[in-house]
């Protein structure tokens, strides 16, 4: 049992608030937490995020776990990897939290897959060194993200999470709308299937997407079901692209009646990968 003990915040990334947890128990940091727990196997191990069920176990009190694992299964929906050591922060957010609490933590939207955005302060986001990642009571670099983005249009987007093909021409949309941005133009400028500034080092087949993509900018109904189609489009203009792969295949498997959420496949990884490894032995 954890002396001390308090739930998330709002919004706060499972990652982030057994960091928390254990800082205020006396751990150096959640791995050693986890590993005197008898939770992990190794000290070094890079802990997953599932692990929040077994920090919350130690709780007298957990009559909030139920919500907060609603919150985590549709988070987890439009973040491409919840345990990610690449994480992005709100620096009006974390000199919020520095100054009320003594300390920061990390928000779920701020990962959301194409946000780049705090909604709440309406200002760029910034990314933080991987090594920094647990690090939570230090004032850290932060590498800000720049560009001029839209809250508002990405949190629209994030709406669509039940409307896969509806979320992909959005997202799409979105980020040609950011790319002419960043040359000093707008979508009104796109005259011709040939101004849409799509990546040409990429651009070895499926000749109709940029006809394809000029209907959709023109607000013409198009539907692009075809998933190797779309993977070249993701190529063709997102940097990373494989994250924006992986989640909208999710949000379409997800309608299907088998579907098995992130979260609970994790789960099941986590448990059969427990039973396989040998068990622990205090040898003090």
């Amino acid at each position: 049992m954890l002396p001390i003990q308090f739930p998330p915040k709002e919004d706060e990334m499972p990652i982030s608030w057994m960091q928390r947890i254990a800082l205020s128990n006396g751990f150096d940091d959640l791995r050693e937490m986890l590993y005197m727990s008898y939770i992990i196997a190794k000290q070094y191990a890079f802990p997953s995020f599932v692990h929040w069920k077994d920090v919350a176990k130690m709780f007298i009190h957990q009559d909030w776990m139920q919500s907060y694992q609603r919150k985590i299964e549709k988070s987890s929906l439009l973040i491409d990897d919840m345990q990610t050591k690449n994480i992005h922060v709100c620096p009006l957010c974390m000199k919020e939290e520095w100054e009320r609490d003594g300390q920061f933590y990390y928000h779920m939207q701020h990962q959301y897959i194409g946000t780049y955005t705090c909604w709440r302060h309406r200002c760029n986001l910034a990314t933080i060194a991987p090594a920094s990642y647990l690090n939570l009571e230090e004032k850290i670099e932060l590498y800000p993200i720049t560009g001029i983005y839209d809250p508002e249009k990405e949190k629209q987007i994030s709406l669509l999470f039940d409307h896969p093909d509806k979320f992909f021409e959005e997202m799409v949309r979105y980020r040609i709308w950011l790319l002419m941005q960043q040359a000093g133009k707008t979508l009104h400028e796109i005259k011709n299937p040939s101004d849409i500034p799509l990546n040409k080092d990429h651009m070895d087949r499926f000749d109709d997407v940029p006809d394809l993509l000029f209907g959709l900018i023109k607000g013409k109904y198009v539907q692009i079901k075809d998933e190797a189609m779309r993977t070249y489009i993701l190529k063709c203009l997102f940097e990373g692209y494989h994250s924006y792969i992986h989640v909208i295949n999710r949000l379409e498997d997800r309608q299907k009646t088998s579907y098995v959420d992130l979260y609970d496949t994790l789960v099941i990884k986590e448990r059969k990968c427990a039973a396989c490894s040998p068990k622990q032995t205090n040898t003090n």
